[in-house]
C-alpha cells in the first residue's frame, strides 16, 4: 500500500514537470518570434540591392527630405533616394551616386558619367559658366550640355577672333572699352555676362578674345 501511495504522489508531480517544461519552451519560442519580427521591421537608412530607402516603423518615407549623420537625402515618390539631378518642388538638386546632396561649395559633380554643376546649397546650376579656365554649358536640370560645351571650348582660344564665341555666349549684361590697351595701340575691353566676365582686345574694328574669369 505504501508503494501505491508513493506512485500516486509521483505521477502528478511528473506530469506537472512535463507541463512546466513545455510551457517554458513555448514561452521561449514565442519570445524569440517576437524578437525576430521586431528585427525584421526596418528603420532608418536601408540599402537593399543597391536601392537606398529610409524607413520609419517599417514604412518607406516618400517625397521627404531626411538628414542622416549630417548628410541630406531626398526620397522620391517611389521611396528611392534621389540620384543625379532631381526636381524637388520648383528647383533641381544634385545628388551623388549614393543619394547624398552635394553641398558645401560650388563644384562640378559627375554622377553616372554625367556632369552637373552644383551650388553651395546643392541646387543644380544652369546656363554658361567659366570653370577652371574652361567654358561649360548646363541645361535647365543642371546636366552638362556636351555639344554646346565642346563648341564653347573650341571657340575660346586666346588672341583669336571673338565673333564666334560671342555668338555662343549670347547677349551680355554690359560691355565697356578702355581708351588704352596693355596689348598694343588698340583698346582693352571687358564684356560682363551673368556668371562671368570676358576680356577682349579691340584694334581696327577687330575684337580678339583674351580670357575670362
Amino acid at each position: 500500500m505504501e508503494g501505491l501511495r508513493k506512485s500516486e504522489k509521483f505521477m502528478p508531480e511528473y506530469k506537472l514537470s512535463i507541463f512546466l517544461t513545455l510551457a517554458m519552451l513555448a514561452m521561449l519560442f514565442f519570445t524569440a518570434g517576437m524578437k525576430t519580427d521586431a528585427a525584421e521591421v526596418p528603420n532608418g537608412l536601408v540599402v537593399n540591392n543597391g536601392v537606398i530607402s529610409y524607413y520609419e516603423n517599417g514604412t518607406a518615407v516618400k517625397n521627404t527630405w531626411k538628414t542622416v549623420d549630417g548628410k541630406k537625402y531626398y526620397f522620391q515618390s517611389n521611396g528611392k533616394a534621389a540620384v543625379g539631378s532631381v526636381k524637388v518642388k520648383k528647383a533641381y538638386y544634385v545628388f551623388n551616386e549614393v543619394g547624398i546632396l552635394q553641398t558645401g561649395k560650388k563644384r562640378l559633380v559627375t554622377v553616372k558619367k554625367k556632369q552637373y554643376y552644383a551650388a553651395k546649397n546643392g541646387k543644380a546650376l544652369s546656363g554658361i559658366y567659366y570653370i577652371k579656365n574652361k567654358f561649360y554649358a548646363f541645361n535647365k536640370n543642371g546636366a552638362c550640355n556636351q555639344k554646346k560645351t565642346k563648341k564653347l571650348k573650341a571657340a575660346a582660344k586666346y588672341n583669336k577672333n571673338f565673333k564666334k564665341l560671342k555668338k555662343l555666349l549670347g547677349k551680355p549684361k554690359k560691355t565697356k572699352y578702355e581708351s588704352y590697351s596693355c596689348y598694343g595701340p588698340g583698346n582693352d575691353g571687358y564684356i560682363k555676362y551673368a556668371n562671368f566676365t570676358v576680356y577682349v582686345y579691340k584694334y581696327k574694328g577687330k575684337v580678339l578674345y583674351m580670357g575670362a574669369e
